[in-house]
């Protein structure tokens, strides 16, 4: 009967004093529970803040590419030290084929910001080339080459030849200089017309007898004066 009585007001004392702590652990554990979520809340805005910065700066460079143009499909352009044909512009990236057979994928967002340059757009080439012949060349001969490297070029085409002069005097050559432009933007195309320019102005030089310079000197040796005296001789009478 006694361990009855104390065991009920045991429990009757625990009842009153979770009764009295209620409200404190209630408020306790709110203010736990709230800033848990504050945290979260916090964490997860600053997730969907960068995820739309990145989403928004993809979309307004890809929006750049597509409306600002400096390149589209099939153009060949040369980022940084990569180089390589447009095959797709997405929201992501930027893919490029380079000749050497691979693929290139760029993000999208960098492109804008960095320098290329895109041979997709060019008209027309210009080439300046220069080439020495022995100094040795007689003048008639050098007169005759301007005329030998203008035949070479507007053999071809599409060339617009522009001027070959004698441009120098070189240490071991007398040096010309030639310029034309070629009007195409097929880079396959553009080596075979320097190809066959090349191949006229050799067979023209060969018909001519004119010498391609090469790096030479010229070594002069003398002997001292008295090196060169004649040796006498002398006999007893």
């Amino acid at each position: 009967m006694l361990a009855w009585l104390i065991a009920v007001s045991l429990a009757t004392a625990v009842f009153t004093l979770l009764r009295i702590a209620r409200p404190v652990i209630v408020s306790r554990l709110t203010a736990l529970s709230l800033r848990a979520s504050t945290k979260w809340d916090d964490i997860a805005v600053e997730v969907v803040r960068r995820t739309g910065s990145l989403f928004l700066g993809d979309l307004f460079s890809s929006m750049a590419i597509v409306l600002d143009k400096p390149f589209v499909i099939s153009d060949f352009i040369v980022v940084g030290h990569l180089e390589g044909t447009v095959e797709k512009v997405g929201l992501k990236t930027t893919r490029l084929k380079p000749r050497s057979g691979q693929l290139l994928i760029f993000p999208s967002a960098d492109l804008p910001a960095r320098r290329m340059r895109n041979f997709g757009r060019i008209q027309e080439r210009r080439i300046k080339f220069e080439l020495g012949v022995t100094s040795q060349t007689p003048r008639s001969t050098l007169e005759q080459i301007p005329v030998m490297l203008r035949t070479a070029v507007e053999a071809q085409s599409p060339v617009r030849f522009d001027r070959a002069h004698v441009a120098s005097y070189g240490d071991f050559s007398l040096d010309f200089e030639a310029v034309y432009f070629e009007l195409t933007a097929d880079f396959n195309q553009y080596m075979k017309i320097r190809q066959q320019a090349n191949l006229s102005i050799h067979e023209q030089f060969e018909a001519a007898d004119v010498q391609f310079a090469l790096p030479t000197q010229t070594l002069v040796m003398t002997r001292p004066a008295a090196a060169r005296r004649p040796l006498t001789s002398t006999g007893a009478g």
